[in-house]
């Protein structure tokens, strides 16, 4: 229920829980909700091209740097003793 009325406030993305069976839950009810003529196709055509759209703006992301990524950790550490002493 939640999804289809999102969709109908206009929004174009959901986000659900990762849980498989929300997921799964969620895309039914849209689904549903297009086949009663509840939420028109056209409506759905109308955020695919909105999606493309935002989906042209987005960069590639940074390569796995696992260097950096233990440079942060570091970090992090070093911040977490200086604010627990």
């Amino acid at each position: 229920t939640a999804c289809v009325t999102a969709v109908e406030a206009g929004q174009d993305l959901l986000a659900i829980c990762a849980e498989p069976a929300n997921i799964r839950e969620g895309f039914k009810a849209v689904l549903a909700a297009v086949e009663s003529g509840k939420i028109s196709e056209e409506r759905l055509d109308d955020s695919l091209v909105r999606i493309e759209a935002l989906k042209t703006q987005l960069s590639e992301p940074l390569p796995f740097d696992t260097a950096r990524l233990a440079a942060i950790s570091e970090e992090i550490t070093e911040f977490n003793t200086y604010l627990n002493r």
